[in-house]
């Protein structure tokens, strides 16, 4: 099992920041914004990115700066609260960098 709780208490527990980001060309803004200091993780989710950042505020003027220069059409920016999908990409990832080192990953890391 990865973690025990309410979605209201993972959430709760989540230890980052997320920025909601619509921009046009998704797929080059996604790798732009992933090159941004301060930014941890992109996730798509449809039409929308979620940057993982542990500072929204100092990361949007960088994030923003960045889809600019890029020539990307920004449609929307702001800090949203984590989503339940958010928490579980985040403690795949724990699970994933728990898995051990130099044998095959057989799945079972993420369950203990």
């Amino acid at each position: 099992m990865l973690q025990v709780g309410t979605p209201a208490e993972l959430k709760a527990a989540y230890p980052y920041e997320i920025l909601e980001v619509r921009a046009r060309p998704q797929e080059e803004a996604a790798a732009r914004v992933r090159k941004v200091h301060g930014v941890l993780d992109v996730q798509t989710f449809g039409e929308t990115l979620h940057l993982v950042v542990e500072e929204a505020q100092a990361v949007q003027e960088a994030v923003r700066s960045a889809l600019k220069i890029a020539g990307l059409t920004l449609l929307r920016l702001r800090p949203i609260a984590p989503t339940m999908e958010d928490v579980f990409m985040a403690l795949l990832g724990r699970a994933g960098a728990s898995a051990p080192k130099g044998g095959k990953d057989d799945g079972t890391a993420a369950l203990t």
